[in-house]
């Protein structure tokens, strides 16, 4: 196996930052010289802000971290020659929006209402993300960055998108979350794992080239030339508004229609939440903690559960029916571990990069206008074989596995909508199924009016190059500035 070469991978690839506040800014190059000049500078380049790489992220702390994704439209405006640009996957060069429905976007989430990276918005060519801590640094790190490289270059915002840090890693919907990240072979000569009875994966799972090798035995650099994209990384970068208080009201009737988890079942007020996702608000697994969660969980033993038996853990508890989790809830779906499912296991794994935005939702508090969700990147070594898949088959179609036909991801799936062509509160209704399965001689209970909770509010797919290859494209679209 090739050893991880650090310097040269970009920080958000391997490494999950402690930073509080991101800014995501959405740029049009308006140049190729200018936008050569840019990445120039973003490299190195005698500047002080710069791309943070795997090695620096956790050393001695900039400012503020930096990371740099391109669009195909970004390098196509970068000047790469067409013949080039044909080398990379058909995925990157078609964009999230092109795919529309078969990701689930469509209705409220259809690329034509986005705020970025739809069909009425202008070409993102490259998105550029600043980490610090505090709102302040994160103004002092964008006012410099425009300053320094943006300004005099030429190069265009087209948007910012912030995000903050919830109390407790916690999302919107009040879950813990970031809990469950692939472990990389050989990052844990830099920095210690976590215990998890998954494996880990193979370098070529995310990185591009370089002798790192994917699960099949290969590498999705395939005929891309090394100086572009060895070191790399894809990223599905995805701004996720989320229902925050559809999501609490449909919890609360959901818990009175068949009393789970209210006084005097005897069951925890948060089981219906704990089913949803798969796992209870805190992050303790509904495989190892059925009836109530632990307080608090164990740290090293979040991981450590699985669905099913294994040729590593041949005696483990054999949860097939979704007794304990079930099925189809959120985590299982997108990390069914060793259960039975369509593909090779744990060949599906990305690595999420997500922070909350907008202002957390006070306990109690009634309905408003303000916009809550997720935003940041999903990073993988093939946007088909692993992002794609994830939103197409496992989130958004019943064929994955037995025991979940005619339901879609309970937290992020496009649900049924029976009524106009586009939901609204004055017609229609949703009709998204989910079946939560007993332990008792009852029937399961099957829910058939499941809300859509989360909607796409933007999207683009970028490369993550490598600190050589921002060099390589900075010298040869417009030699160096």
């Amino acid at each position: 196996m090739s050893r991880l070469q650090l310097a040269d991978i970009q920080g958000i690839v391997l490494r999950a930052y402690a930073e509080t506040h991101a800014r995501h800014l959405a740029l049009a190059f308006t140049s190729a010289a200018g936008a050569s000049a840019l990445l120039y500078g973003l490299a190195g380049g005698g500047r002080r802000l710069r791309i943070t790489s795997a090695a620096q992220s956790r050393g001695p702390a900039p400012a503020a971290k930096l990371n740099l994704g391109l669009t195909a439209a970004g390098l196509r405006a970068l000047g790469v020659g067409e013949a080039i640009m044909q080398l990379f996957p058909t995925a990157f060069l078609d964009g999230p929006a092109l795919q529309g429905a078969a990701l689930g976007d469509d209705g409220l989430s259809a690329p034509q209402l986005w705020a970025m990276g739809g069909p009425g918005t202008p070409p993102v060519h490259a998105v550029i993300s600043l980490f610090t801590d505090g709102l302040a640094a994160l103004g002092r790190a964008d006012d410099e960055l425009c300053r320094l490289l943006l300004v005099p270059n030429g190069v265009t915002v087209l948007s910012r998108h912030d995000a903050t840090a919830l109390p407790d890693g916690r999302i919107h919907f009040g879950y813990r979350d970031a809990i469950s990240q692939p472990r990389v072979r050989g990052m844990d000569q830099v920095e210690p794992s976590i215990p998890d009875l998954q494996p880990d994966c193979e370098p070529g799972e995310f990185l591009l080239g370089q002798g790192y090798v994917n699960q099949f035995g290969g590498n999705f650099l395939e005929d891309l030339p090394a100086e572009l994209g060895g070191n790399g990384s894809y990223g599905a970068f995805r701004i996720m508004a989320q229902d925050v208080f559809g999501f609490a009201h449909y919890l609360n009737v959901i818990k009175e229609r068949f009393r789970m988890g209210t006084p005097g079942s005897g069951q925890h007020p948060d089981l219906v939440a704990a089913k949803l996702m798969g796992r209870w608000p805190n992050g303790d697994s509904l495989v190892v903690s059925p009836q109530c969660p632990r307080e608090p969980p164990p740290e090293h033993e979040l991981n450590h559960f699985d669905y099913a038996p294994s040729a590593a853990q041949p005696a483990y508890f054999d949860d097939n029916h979704g007794l304990r989790c079930p099925i189809g809830s959120h985590v299982r779906r997108m990390n069914p571990r060793s259960a039975l499912v369509m593909g090779k296991p744990h060949t599906r794994r990305i690595i999420r990069r997500n922070l909350p935005y907008g202002p957390a939702m006070a306990p109690g508090a009634e309905p408003d206008q303000v916009e809550r969700g997720l935003i940041g990147y999903f990073v993988c070594g093939d946007l088909e074989l692993q992002f794609e898949f994830l939103l197409k088959i496992w989130a958004n179609m019943d064929i994955a596995t037995a025991g979940i036909r005619g339901t879609r991801d309970p937290i992020i799936g496009a649900q049924d909508w029976l009524g106009a062509e586009c939901p609204s509160d004055a017609h229609g209704e949703w009709a998204g199924q989910y079946v939560i399965r007993t332990d008792d001689l009852r029937d399961p209970i099957v829910l058939d009016d499941l809300p859509r909770f989360v909607r796409t509010r933007g999207s683009v797919y970028c490369l993550l190059p490598s600190v050589t290859a921002i060099k390589y494209l900075a010298q040869s679209s417009a030699g160096t500035p």
